[in-house]
């Protein structure tokens, strides 16, 4: 019986921690865009996807199929380009821009009412709306890819908005390379992945290869 016990426990184990290697094949991904900022490209290739950024952002969609629950995310990437914040605080007014942020969008029990439905910015209801029918959204825990040696540990939630959370945790090296990875919190859900590059604030102009997303 204890053996018994002892099995079923290991196998709900996987389970539970069954790795998730993300496609990079274009029909996974939902691109959205925000209506007074020029978008971003998008070229899929398979086996990587590169972001285009030309004083641009717009975010990037990989919703699951179910939720998942999982103990870390590891990710790599190339990164061609830099940002220039002429003397300014990244993450400021005026300089709130990053050369990657990895977002991971967290089941809770928020959910919009009837008038937030209809006065909410667009990429809030696409939030929203990624949670399943009688749930809700907790919030988006950003990891970001920072430039300032300054940030680098912290951990803030965006003045924007408190569904925003980011937590800094690498920066590329001198050949342009990221390879990443962080524990995550166990027993909270994964509606989707939120994928976002910006240079809308600093008009800066780089290229994001994403190499590799795993969640375990």
């Amino acid at each position: 019986m204890k053996y018994l016990l002892a099995l079923f426990l290991t196998l709900n184990s996987l389970a539970m921690n069954k790795t998730h290697e993300i496609s990079f094949h274009k029909s996974k991904w939902e691109v959205l865009s925000y209506s007074s900022i020029k978008a971003n490209t998008f070229d899929f290739k398979g086996q990587s996807m590169t972001i285009g950024i030309d004083g641009s952002a717009s975010p990037l969609i990989y919703p699951f199929q179910s939720p998942v629950s999982a103990n870390e995310i590891s990710f790599k990437a190339k990164i061609e380009g830099d940002i220039d914040f002429k003397g300014q605080k990244q993450g400021e007014k005026g300089a709130d821009d990053f050369l990657l942020r990895i977002g991971l969008v967290y089941e809770g029990d928020q959910t919009l009412n009837w008038f937030q439905k209809k006065v909410a910015a667009s990429w809030i209801l696409k939030l929203f709306n990624l949670a399943p029918k009688g749930t809700g959204v907790s919030h988006i825990h950003f990891l970001n890819v920072y430039s300032q040696d300054a940030l680098k540990g912290q951990k803030r939630e965006h003045p924007l908005s408190e569904l925003l959370i980011e937590q800094m945790v690498a920066k590329k090296d001198p050949q342009g390379f990221v390879s990443v990875t962080v524990p995550l919190v166990k027993n909270k859900k994964i509606l989707a992945l939120w994928i976002s590059s910006d240079g809308d604030d600093t008009k800066a102009k780089f290229k994001v290869q994403l190499e590799s997303i795993v969640i375990k």
